[in-house]
């Protein structure tokens, strides 16, 4: 079993997810998605892979998501992402590590402590 893990808002795919999830079911994989705020933890160490690709809430509860990350690490869960990776990536900033790099990101800044304000005024001076 294959375990794709959303966000509580869309418990239910989008067309995109609804698409894989027939795909591995066609290849005759058991596929299937979940919340991952709402679902037990043991759900997901049960299956044979956790897909973590729709998490799209993560950010209204950022420790909670990367104890979510710890716990399946620590339970032997098979992350199809790898935990170190989610943990990069969980912060934006990893974008300014890849145009270090020499990749083509979108144009990003990183504003520590950043409030409404802030923002608002760096948004106007950039156009």
């Amino acid at each position: 079993m294959i375990l794709i893990a959303t966000c509580s808002e869309y418990p239910h795919p989008t067309p995109n997810l609804e698409a894989m999830v027939s795909a591995l079911r066609a290849q005759g994989m058991e596929a299937d998605y979940l919340p991952w705020k709402t679902t037990a933890l043991e759900t997901f160490i049960g299956t044979d892979a956790v897909l973590p690709l729709c998490c799209w809430d993560y950010y209204d509860d950022p420790g909670r998501f990367l104890a979510w990350i710890d716990a399946l690490e620590a339970k032997g869960a098979r992350l199809l992402n790898p935990p170190e990776l989610l943990r990069w990536n969980f912060r934006k900033t990893y974008l300014l590590e890849l145009a270090a790099a020499g990749l083509a990101v979108p144009k990003t800044f990183h504003l520590p402590d950043a409030s409404r304000e802030m923002i608002a005024q760096h948004m106007e001076a950039e156009g």
